[in-house]
């Protein structure tokens, strides 16, 4: 077996591991959302994924994030108004 054919069996069982998490964390996102005592927040298929498996958090620019940073403080900054 040369490098390229390990590489795409290797590929292949990533993709079925992570479409089986993807079905199994449905399945238990629904049975906990739609449970007797549901939670406050709706969980997410994600949430019952492995950590590898689940997306990458999208990453802003500095100027963007330095931008929300500022707007936060200055609003936590004020006095509540009551």
């Amino acid at each position: 077996m040369t490098l390229a054919q390990l590489e795409l069996l290797h590929d292949r069982f990533e993709r079925r591991e992570q479409r089986e998490e993807l079905l199994v964390g449905l399945l238990a996102s629904v049975t906990a959302n739609y449970s007797m005592r549901g939670p406050e927040e709706p969980l997410s298929v994600t949430d019952f994924m492995s950590p590898r498996y689940r997306p990458k958090p999208v990453e802003e620019d500095e100027a963007v994030l330095a931008a929300r940073f500022d707007a936060f403080f200055k609003n936590a900054a004020r006095p509540s108004q009551r």
